[in-house]
Protein backbone atom coordinates (compact mmCIF):
# COMPACT_ATOMS: atom_id res chain seq x y z
CA UNK A 1 0.00 0.00 0.00
CA UNK A 2 1.30 3.61 -0.91
CA UNK A 3 1.73 6.31 0.77
CA UNK A 4 -0.83 8.83 1.60
CA UNK A 5 -0.41 12.72 1.51
CA UNK A 6 -3.33 13.89 3.66
CA UNK A 7 -3.46 17.11 1.88
CA UNK A 8 -4.47 15.62 -0.81
CA UNK A 9 -6.81 13.61 0.28
CA UNK A 10 -9.01 16.33 1.71
CA UNK A 11 -9.77 16.85 -2.00
CA UNK A 12 -12.13 13.63 -1.90
CA UNK A 13 -14.51 14.96 0.87
CA UNK A 14 -17.23 17.20 -1.15
CA UNK A 15 -19.78 19.32 0.57
CA UNK A 16 -23.17 18.52 0.00
CA UNK A 17 -22.57 14.80 -0.27
CA UNK A 18 -21.84 13.85 3.26
CA UNK A 19 -20.69 15.59 6.41
CA UNK A 20 -16.98 15.94 6.04
CA UNK A 21 -15.74 16.75 9.87
CA UNK A 22 -15.29 13.28 10.32
CA UNK A 23 -13.27 12.77 7.13
CA UNK A 24 -11.27 15.54 7.73
CA UNK A 25 -10.70 14.83 11.35
CA UNK A 26 -9.49 11.75 10.59
CA UNK A 27 -6.99 12.82 8.03
CA UNK A 28 -5.65 15.10 10.61
CA UNK A 29 -5.44 12.61 13.01
CA UNK A 30 -4.06 10.10 11.06
CA UNK A 31 -1.29 12.81 9.75
CA UNK A 32 -0.59 13.71 13.27
CA UNK A 33 0.18 9.47 13.78
CA UNK A 34 2.46 9.66 11.05
CA UNK A 35 5.01 12.46 11.20
CA UNK A 36 5.06 12.15 15.10
CA UNK A 37 6.06 8.69 16.96
CA UNK A 38 5.56 10.70 20.70
CA UNK A 39 1.64 11.30 19.42
CA UNK A 40 1.33 8.16 17.83
CA UNK A 41 2.12 6.30 21.06
CA UNK A 42 0.02 8.52 23.11
CA UNK A 43 -3.34 7.99 20.81
CA UNK A 44 -2.79 4.21 21.13
CA UNK A 45 -2.54 4.52 25.13
CA UNK A 46 -5.73 6.52 25.15
CA UNK A 47 -7.45 4.14 22.58
CA UNK A 48 -6.15 1.43 24.79
CA UNK A 49 -6.64 2.71 28.52
CA UNK A 50 -3.12 2.96 28.87
CA UNK A 51 -2.86 -0.60 29.47
CA UNK A 52 -0.95 -2.88 26.42
CA UNK A 53 -2.34 -5.17 24.60
CA UNK A 54 -1.16 -8.88 24.38
CA UNK A 55 -0.36 -8.89 20.84
CA UNK A 56 1.45 -5.42 20.08
CA UNK A 57 3.36 -2.66 21.46
CA UNK A 58 2.63 1.12 21.55
CA UNK A 59 6.47 1.52 19.94
CA UNK A 60 6.45 -1.13 17.57
CA UNK A 61 6.45 0.28 14.09
CA UNK A 62 3.06 0.65 12.10
CA UNK A 63 1.51 1.69 9.40
CA UNK A 64 -1.22 4.09 9.03
CA UNK A 65 -3.94 4.81 6.22
CA UNK A 66 -7.04 6.80 6.10
CA UNK A 67 -10.29 6.09 4.30
CA UNK A 68 -8.66 2.03 3.80
CA UNK A 69 -10.54 -0.13 0.81
CA UNK A 70 -11.08 -3.44 2.52
CA UNK A 71 -13.14 -5.35 0.01
CA UNK A 72 -16.44 -5.74 0.42
CA UNK A 73 -16.26 -4.17 3.42
CA UNK A 74 -16.00 -0.42 2.50
CA UNK A 75 -13.91 2.08 3.88
CA UNK A 76 -12.26 1.84 6.85
CA UNK A 77 -11.81 5.34 8.23
CA UNK A 78 -8.56 4.73 10.06
CA UNK A 79 -6.25 1.49 10.05
CA UNK A 80 -2.98 0.96 12.14
CA UNK A 81 -1.12 -2.22 10.49
CA UNK A 82 1.53 -3.63 12.63
CA UNK A 83 4.75 -5.57 11.34
CA UNK A 84 3.38 -9.01 13.05
CA UNK A 85 0.14 -8.16 10.42
CA UNK A 86 -2.28 -7.18 13.63
CA UNK A 87 -4.78 -4.77 12.74
CA UNK A 88 -6.28 -1.72 14.78
CA UNK A 89 -9.27 -0.52 12.59
CA UNK A 90 -11.26 2.84 13.95
CA UNK A 91 -14.48 4.07 12.92
CA UNK A 92 -14.45 7.66 13.44
CA UNK A 93 -17.55 9.53 14.03
CA UNK A 94 -18.62 13.04 15.26
CA UNK A 95 -22.37 13.67 14.44
CA UNK A 96 -23.48 10.56 13.22
CA UNK A 97 -24.39 7.19 15.22
CA UNK A 98 -22.33 4.17 16.15
CA UNK A 99 -23.61 1.36 13.34
CA UNK A 100 -22.47 -1.84 15.00
CA UNK A 101 -23.16 -3.96 11.86
CA UNK A 102 -20.81 -1.93 10.21
CA UNK A 103 -18.55 -2.78 13.04
CA UNK A 104 -18.87 -6.27 12.92
CA UNK A 105 -18.25 -6.24 9.11
CA UNK A 106 -14.09 -4.71 9.99
CA UNK A 107 -14.04 -7.37 12.82
CA UNK A 108 -14.32 -9.65 10.04
CA UNK A 109 -12.37 -8.46 7.55
CA UNK A 110 -9.35 -8.05 10.34
CA UNK A 111 -9.60 -10.96 12.17
CA UNK A 112 -9.68 -12.61 15.55
CA UNK A 113 -6.14 -10.74 16.79
CA UNK A 114 -6.96 -7.28 15.53
CA UNK A 115 -8.88 -4.64 17.23
CA UNK A 116 -12.28 -2.59 16.35
CA UNK A 117 -12.19 1.23 18.09
CA UNK A 118 -15.35 3.46 17.78
CA UNK A 119 -14.36 7.00 18.31
CA UNK A 120 -17.12 9.06 19.10
CA UNK A 121 -17.87 12.21 20.54
CA UNK A 122 -19.88 11.20 23.46
CA UNK A 123 -20.06 7.93 25.11
CA UNK A 124 -22.99 6.16 24.62
CA UNK A 125 -24.13 2.53 26.13
CA UNK A 126 -25.03 0.32 22.96
CA UNK A 127 -27.43 -2.22 22.99
CA UNK A 128 -27.00 -4.36 19.97
CA UNK A 129 -27.55 -8.18 20.77
CA UNK A 130 -23.90 -8.02 18.69
CA UNK A 131 -20.86 -10.09 20.15
CA UNK A 132 -18.41 -7.81 18.43
CA UNK A 133 -15.49 -6.46 21.09
CA UNK A 134 -15.71 -2.54 20.32
CA UNK A 135 -13.58 -0.24 22.39
CA UNK A 136 -15.26 3.11 23.16
CA UNK A 137 -13.30 6.51 23.00
CA UNK A 138 -14.82 9.57 22.73
CA UNK A 139 -12.47 12.70 21.03
CA UNK A 140 -12.51 14.15 24.56
CA UNK A 141 -10.42 12.08 26.20
CA UNK A 142 -8.47 11.01 22.81
CA UNK A 143 -7.77 14.90 22.84
CA UNK A 144 -7.10 15.31 26.76
CA UNK A 145 -4.59 12.25 26.76
CA UNK A 146 -2.32 14.00 23.53
CA UNK A 147 -2.53 17.38 26.14
CA UNK A 148 -1.20 16.22 29.56
CA UNK A 149 3.00 16.00 30.21
CA UNK A 150 3.32 18.44 27.43
CA UNK A 151 7.07 19.28 27.96
CA UNK A 152 7.82 15.60 26.89
CA UNK A 153 7.40 16.58 23.04
CA UNK A 154 9.33 18.47 20.98
CA UNK A 155 8.10 21.72 19.82
CA UNK A 156 6.47 20.43 16.37
CA UNK A 157 5.24 17.97 18.21
CA UNK A 158 3.45 20.33 20.97
CA UNK A 159 2.46 22.62 17.70
CA UNK A 160 0.50 19.61 16.05
CA UNK A 161 -1.25 18.87 19.03
CA UNK A 162 -2.10 22.46 19.51
CA UNK A 163 -3.11 22.71 15.91
CA UNK A 164 -5.35 19.19 16.09
CA UNK A 165 -6.93 20.30 19.43
CA UNK A 166 -7.91 23.74 18.22
CA UNK A 167 -9.34 22.30 14.80
CA UNK A 168 -11.59 19.61 17.08
CA UNK A 169 -13.09 22.17 18.68
CA UNK A 170 -14.01 24.32 16.14
CA UNK A 171 -15.53 21.12 14.62
CA UNK A 172 -17.72 20.23 18.03
CA UNK A 173 -16.23 17.06 18.41
CA UNK A 174 -15.12 17.58 22.10
CA UNK A 175 -18.30 18.77 22.91
CA UNK A 176 -18.92 15.50 25.02
CA UNK A 177 -22.28 16.62 26.02
CA UNK A 178 -23.68 13.09 27.88
CA UNK A 179 -22.48 10.53 30.18
CA UNK A 180 -22.41 6.74 29.39
CA UNK A 181 -25.42 6.83 32.16
CA UNK A 182 -28.02 8.45 30.35
CA UNK A 183 -27.03 7.96 26.51
CA UNK A 184 -28.32 5.06 25.01
CA UNK A 185 -28.64 3.43 21.62
CA UNK A 186 -30.09 -0.42 20.53
CA UNK A 187 -29.16 -2.15 17.55
CA UNK A 188 -29.87 -5.02 15.74
CA UNK A 189 -31.15 -8.33 17.78
CA UNK A 190 -31.21 -6.07 20.89
CA UNK A 191 -34.22 -4.11 19.07
CA UNK A 192 -35.74 -7.08 17.61
CA UNK A 193 -35.91 -8.76 21.28
CA UNK A 194 -37.64 -5.38 23.03
CA UNK A 195 -40.22 -5.26 20.21
CA UNK A 196 -41.21 -8.91 20.18
CA UNK A 197 -40.88 -8.86 24.30
CA UNK A 198 -43.62 -5.80 23.74
CA UNK A 199 -46.14 -7.61 21.61
CA UNK A 200 -45.80 -11.43 22.97
CA UNK A 201 -46.52 -9.50 26.56
CA UNK A 202 -50.34 -9.51 25.12
CA UNK A 203 -50.61 -12.40 24.60
CA UNK A 204 -50.41 -13.81 20.44
CA UNK A 205 -51.47 -10.79 18.96
CA UNK A 206 -50.96 -9.87 15.04
CA UNK A 207 -48.20 -8.05 15.29
CA UNK A 208 -45.26 -6.68 12.77
CA UNK A 209 -41.34 -5.52 13.18
CA UNK A 210 -40.46 -3.75 9.72
CA UNK A 211 -37.14 -2.15 8.89
CA UNK A 212 -36.61 0.35 6.46
CA UNK A 213 -33.44 2.68 6.08
CA UNK A 214 -36.44 5.36 4.58
CA UNK A 215 -37.60 5.42 7.88
CA UNK A 216 -37.02 4.72 11.56
CA UNK A 217 -38.00 0.85 12.42
CA UNK A 218 -41.00 0.14 14.19
CA UNK A 219 -43.22 -2.36 15.82
CA UNK A 220 -47.26 -2.36 14.90
CA UNK A 221 -49.55 -4.44 17.10
CA UNK A 222 -52.85 -5.39 16.93
CA UNK A 223 -55.33 -7.44 18.77
CA UNK A 224 -58.52 -9.47 17.07
CA UNK A 225 -60.90 -7.64 19.19
CA UNK A 226 -59.93 -4.21 17.90
CA UNK A 227 -61.79 -5.32 14.21
CA UNK A 228 -64.92 -4.88 16.41
CA UNK A 229 -63.81 -1.17 17.75
CA UNK A 230 -62.95 -0.02 14.27
CA UNK A 231 -65.23 -1.85 12.15
CA UNK A 232 -62.34 -3.02 9.72
CA UNK A 233 -60.48 -5.94 9.22
CA UNK A 234 -57.03 -4.07 9.57
CA UNK A 235 -56.18 -3.88 13.42
CA UNK A 236 -52.48 -3.34 13.75
CA UNK A 237 -53.70 -0.12 15.09
CA UNK A 238 -50.92 0.61 17.61
CA UNK A 239 -47.43 1.95 16.23
CA UNK A 240 -44.33 2.00 18.38
CA UNK A 241 -40.87 3.74 16.72
CA UNK A 242 -37.39 3.40 17.87
CA UNK A 243 -36.10 7.19 16.75
CA UNK A 244 -32.49 7.22 16.70
CA UNK A 245 -30.53 10.40 17.06
CA UNK A 246 -30.22 10.45 13.66
CA UNK A 247 -33.96 11.05 12.90
CA UNK A 248 -34.18 13.74 15.37
CA UNK A 249 -33.18 16.91 15.70
CA UNK A 250 -32.75 16.84 19.34
CA UNK A 251 -30.26 14.68 20.72
CA UNK A 252 -31.07 11.48 22.62
CA UNK A 253 -32.98 8.45 22.05
CA UNK A 254 -36.67 7.60 22.01
CA UNK A 255 -39.53 5.60 21.17
CA UNK A 256 -42.71 7.12 19.68
CA UNK A 257 -46.10 6.19 20.54
CA UNK A 258 -49.20 6.68 18.35
CA UNK A 259 -52.64 5.45 17.85
CA UNK A 260 -53.62 4.58 14.07
CA UNK A 261 -57.36 6.31 13.96
CA UNK A 262 -57.64 6.39 9.70
CA UNK A 263 -54.97 5.55 7.28
CA UNK A 264 -56.62 5.50 3.60
CA UNK A 265 -53.92 3.00 2.17
CA UNK A 266 -54.63 0.54 5.66
CA UNK A 267 -58.29 1.17 6.74
CA UNK A 268 -61.77 0.84 4.27
CA UNK A 269 -64.63 2.44 6.09
CA UNK A 270 -63.90 6.13 6.30
CA UNK A 271 -68.05 6.57 7.03
CA UNK A 272 -67.99 4.48 9.45
CA UNK A 273 -64.61 5.74 11.22
CA UNK A 274 -65.81 9.78 11.05
CA UNK A 275 -68.99 8.61 12.80
CA UNK A 276 -67.13 7.00 15.87
CA UNK A 277 -64.54 9.58 16.05
CA UNK A 278 -67.30 11.69 17.08
CA UNK A 279 -68.56 9.75 19.49
CA UNK A 280 -64.61 9.43 20.73
CA UNK A 281 -63.67 12.56 21.19
CA UNK A 282 -64.68 13.68 24.75
CA UNK A 283 -63.30 10.27 26.05
CA UNK A 284 -60.31 10.92 24.66
CA UNK A 285 -60.07 14.02 25.76
CA UNK A 286 -61.11 12.61 29.07
CA UNK A 287 -57.62 10.48 28.66
CA UNK A 288 -55.52 13.96 27.81
CA UNK A 289 -55.09 12.64 24.27
CA UNK A 290 -56.19 14.45 21.05
CA UNK A 291 -56.87 13.40 17.74
CA UNK A 292 -53.96 14.57 15.19
CA UNK A 293 -53.78 14.76 11.01
CA UNK A 294 -50.48 13.93 9.73
CA UNK A 295 -49.19 15.51 6.13
CA UNK A 296 -46.65 13.34 5.31
CA UNK A 297 -44.00 13.23 8.45
CA UNK A 298 -45.26 17.10 10.05
CA UNK A 299 -48.03 17.01 12.62
CA UNK A 300 -50.78 19.62 10.85
CA UNK A 301 -53.02 20.30 13.78
CA UNK A 302 -55.92 19.42 15.96
CA UNK A 303 -58.54 17.51 13.93
CA UNK A 304 -62.09 18.82 15.54
CA UNK A 305 -65.38 17.86 13.64
CA UNK A 306 -66.91 17.90 11.14
CA UNK A 307 -64.75 15.15 9.53
CA UNK A 308 -64.89 16.41 6.30
CA UNK A 309 -61.20 14.92 5.11
CA UNK A 310 -60.34 11.45 4.99
CA UNK A 311 -57.05 11.64 2.47
CA UNK A 312 -54.30 12.32 5.12
CA UNK A 313 -53.34 9.40 7.85
CA UNK A 314 -55.70 10.39 11.44
CA UNK A 315 -53.33 9.52 14.45
CA UNK A 316 -54.07 9.60 18.41
CA UNK A 317 -51.43 11.27 20.23
CA UNK A 318 -50.69 12.03 23.85
CA UNK A 319 -50.80 15.41 24.88
CA UNK A 320 -49.05 15.37 28.31
CA UNK A 321 -45.55 14.85 25.95
CA UNK A 322 -45.19 17.30 23.61
CA UNK A 323 -42.90 15.38 21.61
CA UNK A 324 -45.07 12.44 21.62
CA UNK A 325 -42.31 10.31 22.67
CA UNK A 326 -40.46 8.77 25.52
CA UNK A 327 -36.74 9.13 26.08
CA UNK A 328 -34.95 6.36 26.40
CA UNK A 329 -32.88 7.84 29.57
CA UNK A 330 -36.48 7.86 31.29
CA UNK A 331 -36.66 4.30 30.76
CA UNK A 332 -33.67 2.76 32.07
CA UNK A 333 -30.16 1.71 31.21
CA UNK A 334 -30.54 -2.22 30.54
CA UNK A 335 -32.66 -4.41 28.54
CA UNK A 336 -35.01 -5.96 30.83
CA UNK A 337 -35.32 -2.27 32.49
CA UNK A 338 -36.47 0.01 29.09
CA UNK A 339 -38.71 -3.44 28.10
CA UNK A 340 -40.46 -3.06 31.05
CA UNK A 341 -41.27 0.42 30.74
CA UNK A 342 -42.15 0.23 26.90
CA UNK A 343 -44.70 -2.16 28.07
CA UNK A 344 -45.81 -0.46 30.70
CA UNK A 345 -46.80 2.54 28.07
CA UNK A 346 -47.96 0.05 25.46
CA UNK A 347 -50.98 -1.38 27.78
CA UNK A 348 -51.75 2.40 28.87
CA UNK A 349 -52.28 2.51 25.06
CA UNK A 350 -54.22 -0.70 24.44
CA UNK A 351 -56.34 0.29 27.81
CA UNK A 352 -57.05 3.53 25.71
CA UNK A 353 -58.06 1.57 22.42
CA UNK A 354 -60.05 -1.01 24.47
CA UNK A 355 -62.20 1.64 26.26
CA UNK A 356 -63.27 2.96 23.03
CA UNK A 357 -67.04 2.61 22.59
Amino acid sequence: MADQNPFLRLRHYKPGLIDPRENHATECLGLCMRVSEAIRKRVLRALFAGQNPRNISFGSACKIYTQHRAGRVGNIDLLIEFQNHVRIAIEAKIQSPEDTSQLQKYKDWIGKDGYIISLLRSQVKIFSGSTVDVRRVTWKELVSALNVHLEEYNSTDKLLVRYLTEYLEKQDALADDSSSSDTVQIHGAALEHIFTAIATSFGTPDFCILRDKRVPPHLEIGLPRWQRTFNDPYCRRLKITYMPQRWRRHAGESFHFIVVLWHKQLCSDWAGTSKRLKRWLPLLRSYHQRIIRDKGWHVDQVLLPPWSIASEPIFLYSESDPNYDYPMRDLGNSIPEITQGLVGIARRFVEIIDSLP
